[in-house]
């Protein structure tokens, strides 16, 4: 799927780094970022969003919403907001 031009641009890797809630969350998240267990990643508007393969038989599904009250969601299984899956896919964007 080819990318779609979007007016939010992407955030630097400290903007994003920022949103973690520890330094290990951080850590975890930029471990992720070259990972070839990624798919289906694209971006439109104020969404990005991402497919990533970790332990569960199902890929993990992350997504971005980075208006003016961000969002996150991802389908993994941790409680920090936003896990490691999500900052990686803001890292890769």
């Amino acid at each position: 799927m080819p990318d779609i031009e979007v007016a939010q641009e992407a955030l630097s890797a400290e903007q994003v780094l920022a949103l973690a809630s520890d330094v290990p969350a951080q850590r975890a998240a930029q471990l992720l970022v070259g990972d070839s267990r990624w798919s289906d990643s694209g971006h439109a508007d104020e969404l990005v969003w991402g497919r990533s393969r970790g332990s569960a038989s199902a890929p993990y599904q992350s997504i971005a919403e980075l208006g003016e009250r961000p969002d996150f969601h991802c389908s993994c299984p941790s409680r920090k907001v936003p896990c490691k899956h999500v900052l990686a896919l803001l890292l890769r964007w």
